[in-house]
């Protein structure tokens, strides 16, 4: 049986007897019975997390704004750009490194019985690392001219946020959201904080590349530590299940490249069909306050969606995935109503100049749309196989070429209209991709599971 912190499904067990002061108790609950692994009040606990996860995203993503603002004043072009280089390449590090495990992570300990998992997979993703981390500083330093501390950043910080990201996934799969958050999100608000507590007493010294890896540092120790207090310590877990993880992240981390490469491709289609980084440059400011609200949203309700559907999965049938999709399309619809009203006149106000209401309305769209991608991709997520996973990858690339075409090869004189066109286009072919590869798992979950169990042993 798992550690309570991790610990198996026992939601269907009936109680058994336990023996209490030389008396048999029949009517106790055993340690990982219903009542215990899902108390009376889930479901407030659930909302409190959820709350709890929100509260932190939002301040880390508010607070490092303002800090950059800060930092970019009170520091040279050259530190600040050194220090953007470094904070965009650690979570891309991060990915490329975990490349989807985090994800199958979260699955299995929520299936249940995979808790001894977690500090295999940290010990092991932080030996890939290791391998990695020499060719990515010399690289960052022969042609980016990174210095000493951005150098030491980019060594130390991804091996700790490795651990990081790990512990939060088995803390999602417990159902503990907030401090999931904390251990995702922490070193962000750390650096946020110090940034701004430096930029206020006057000390240069404390840059944000210094702040980056403190803060990764810090918060990747305490995962470590809550990690060796919470699950199993033993290195070697069970072959079986660990190539089952492997397997599983890989499908995870194919089927996490189209929407990447979708959020990339627009911007550098609207450059080269306009020719200039200009008119990109529009286009991304109008798409950060239209579209980011939107994925921010869904990123905090997808950070608890996987988990709640995991531990649900047998519950999970086709009438169940019929009314989930009438709910979540009213409520997509509702929020791109409920937005694109008041944006068409908060935009241009906020940018300080004009912006057709057009693309508001179809960027709003593209919001809309990835708040209903939350149902397909936590469905796919919780019940989908590797190979579904990984075909809803692969087929999800035509998403990037379709963007591609729109934006390259539709004549308009906006290219905020033209690149909202596109994105929308790759977000309606990638999430239609997604949901009827999501219903084709539901439809076939048991026997898709039970095929792939057997390939396994």
């Amino acid at each position: 049986m798992g550690h309570p912190h991790f610990g198996t499904r026992d939601a269907t067990r009936e109680s058994r007897p336990t023996v209490k002061s030389g008396a048999v108790q029949s009517g106790s609950p055993a340690r990982g019975s219903a009542s215990q692994k899902y108390p009376a009040n889930k479901f407030s606990r659930q909302i409190k997390g959820g709350i709890g996860s929100a509260i932190i995203y939002g301040s880390s993503v508010g607070l490092l704004l303002i800090a950059e603002v800060a930092l970019s004043r009170t520091v040279d072009p050259v530190t600040f750009g050194e220090y953007q280089f470094v904070r965009q390449m650690l979570p891309m590090l991060v990915a490329a490194t975990i490349f989807g495990v985090d994800q199958a992570l979260t699955r299995m300990i929520a299936e249940g019985g995979s808790d001894d998992l977690l500090l295999p997979v940290v010990w092991r993703s932080g030996r890939l690392w290791l391998i990695l981390a020499a060719p990515v500083v010399a690289c960052s330093a022969y042609y980016f001219g990174i210095g000493l501390w951005g150098c030491i950043a980019l060594a130390v910080a991804p091996m700790a946020l490795i651990a990081s990201e790990l512990v939060a996934a088995a803390l999602r799969a417990s159902g503990r959201y907030s401090r999931a958050a904390l251990a995702q999100q922490g070193y962000r608000l750390f650096a946020a904080v110090t940034v701004l507590a430096a930029a206020a007493i006057s000390m240069p010294s404390i840059t944000g590349v210094t702040a980056l890896w403190l803060g990764s540092a810090i918060f990747g120790a305490w995962s470590i530590i809550h990690a060796l207090r919470t699950s199993s310590r033993s290195l070697r877990p069970n072959r079986t299940k660990m190539r089952r993880l492997r397997i599983m992240g890989a499908g995870f981390g194919i089927s996490m490249l189209p929407t990447s490469a979708i959020d990339w491709v627009d911007q550098a289609a609207v450059a080269y069909s306009f020719g200039t980084l200009a008119e990109s440059g529009h286009y991304a400011a109008v798409k950060l306050v239209t579209v980011y609200p939107f994925v921010t949203l869904a990123s905090i309700l997808g950070f608890v969606a996987l988990p709640e559907v995991v531990k649900r999965a047998s519950s999970l049938n086709r009438r169940v995935w019929r009314t989930a999709t009438i709910c979540t399309a009213a409520a997509s619809a509702a929020f791109w109503c409920l937005c694109s009203i008041p944006l068409t006149f908060m935009v241009p106000v906020l940018l300080g100049r004009a912006v057709d209401h057009s693309a508001i309305w179809i960027l709003c769209a593209v919001g809309a749309v990835r708040i209903f991608y939350l149902l397909p991709s936590s469905v796919l997520g919780a019940v989908g196989t590797s190979r579904q996973l990984a075909t809803s990858g692969f087929v999800g690339i035509l998403a990037v070429g379709a963007e591609a075409a729109v934006i390259l090869f539709v004549e308009a004189a906006d290219p905020v209209v033209v690149g909202g066109a596109g994105l929308l286009t790759a977000t309606i072919v990638r999430t239609s991709v997604a949901y009827f590869i999501a219903g084709s798992a539901v439809k076939n979950a048991k026997k898709s599971q039970a095929e792939e169990h057997v390939l396994l042993s």
